[in-house]
């Protein structure tokens, strides 16, 4: 950012979970606009969509929470 001629540069990293009751809403998230909108909705993606997130699995099955990390960057640039 200072390359770019920013000054006043600031980052926070803000840490919270994602909990999401069902692997239905995960997969709706997963296949949502903003993350992979492409996804085909057959048997053998859902399947490795589930492996792919089994280790976030809540204990007892069936909802999963999710660890994120959002960095919040701010900065000034002087007019031209």
């Amino acid at each position: 950012m200072h390359e770019a001629g920013f000054t006043s540069i600031l980052t926070r990293r803000f840490d919270f979970p994602i909990p999401l009751p069902s692997f239905e809403a995960a997969w709706g998230l997963a296949a949502s606009p903003g993350m992979f909108p492409v996804l085909n909705d057959n048997a053998e993606v859902r399947e490795e969509l589930r492996e792919a997130i089994a280790s976030y699995e809540e204990p007892g099955g069936g909802s999963y929470v999710f660890p994120v990390s959002c960095l919040l960057l701010s900065a000034t640039r002087a007019a031209n």
